[in-house]
């Protein structure tokens, strides 16, 4: 997988992307999950709208986020159409994702900084 090359990032707006950095090492604790150099980490997770069933009950390992702008749907049941949509059900699941309530300004910072990567 490490040998594969990430697509080239999609257009963004460079300072709402700067803000949507912010954010993802900051309040929105995104880079808790995805820690490492290639935005992907340790752990399993269940952040999805229907838990993953069979070889997958105990969660899905973290993505990474390089390219992701440009291979909607997100999730293992492509219950988000858009980041934006992938990010509001994370917030939905803030108890089990830890991520907290964000503006409609910041979800849209956030998701030009994932258009970047």
């Amino acid at each position: 997988m490490r040998s594969i090359t990430s697509p080239a990032p999609d257009s963004f707006v460079e300072a709402s992307a700067e803000a949507g950095f912010e954010l993802f090492y900051g309040k929105a604790n995104c880079s808790s999950c995805h820690s490492t150099p290639d935005l992907t980490g340790s752990g399993l997770y269940k952040v999805t709208a229907t838990d993953p069933a069979g070889g997958l009950a105990g969660g899905i390992h973290v993505p990474s986020l390089r390219g992701i702008a440009s291979i909607a749907h997100y999730f293992h049941d492509s219950s988000a159409a858009t980041l934006t949509d992938a990010i509001n059900q994370l917030i939905a699941k803030t108890s089990v994702s830890g991520v907290p309530a964000l503006t409609l300004n910041e979800i849209a910072d956030l998701v030009e900084y994932l258009k970047s990567l």
